[in-house]
């Protein structure tokens, strides 16, 4: 009975050490940005919180490698700050509810683009 009970005791440290190593934050998502980020998730049989993660870090990993076509995004996106706190705001696009729609398919799958 003792093994039983330090082997559940062993799962219960294991699952804590996870739990604490994983990191929550919060951003500001556009609802249309959110919501492809859902639906590719869906697709790719995944959750939307992996999917998430995994689509920033690879949008991080084309930052560090100077990906021409995203610096040039982000350069067209900012705009003045009007606050001291930061130099500039991103201008996110208005239009990405209709942008993604041209992607998605009638089954609420993803298409090519």
């Amino acid at each position: 009975m003792l093994r039983a009970d330090a082997g559940e005791f062993q799962k219960s440290l294991v699952k804590r050490e996870k739990e604490l190593a994983r990191v929550r934050v919060k951003y500001d998502l556009d609802p249309d940005l959110k919501g492809m980020v859902e639906r590719i998730a869906r697709q790719e049989d995944t959750s939307a919180s992996q999917m998430a993660q995994l689509l920033l870090g690879w949008a991080v990993g084309m930052y560090a490698k100077e990906d021409a076509k995203l610096l040039a995004s982000i350069q067209y996106s900012k705009v003045p700050a009007k606050t001291n706190r930061f130099g500039w705001n991103m201008r996110i696009p208005r239009r990405w509810g209709e942008l993604f729609a041209r992607f998605l398919r009638e089954d609420g799958s993803i298409g090519d683009y």
